[in-house]
């Protein structure tokens, strides 16, 4: 059962549909299987996203102190961190006006 519905039509909307949409196609809408209605992403939905991946930027003093493999590594991470947990958190809006 999904956690994302429709705003429409409250057809359930899946996982992988917001993860293709909003990380490797370029925040393309999410067009509904049901009533073809298009879902964008709230601002607030993309402001997490743009803080999320700027936050280790605040650790940079930190981050400096481990060698460059290590430092890679938890960038990776913490990119895929970002990108799996943001279907979690993105609320839709129908409208393309922000």
């Amino acid at each position: 059962m999904s956690n994302w519905k429709c705003i429409k039509c409250s057809s359930d909307i899946k996982y992988g549909a917001i993860l293709k949409s909003y990380i490797f196609t370029n925040t393309k809408p999410i067009k509904c299987n049901e009533c073809k209605s298009l879902l964008y992403a709230n601002k607030g939905s993309r402001l997490w996203l743009i803080l999320a991946i700027a936050l280790p930027m605040g650790f940079l003093d930190f981050l400096n102190s481990f060698p460059l493999i290590q430092r890679l590594s938890i960038w990776i991470i913490w990119l895929a961190l970002v990108v799996l947990t943001y279907p979690l958190v993105v609320k839709f809006r129908i409208d393309k006006e922000l």
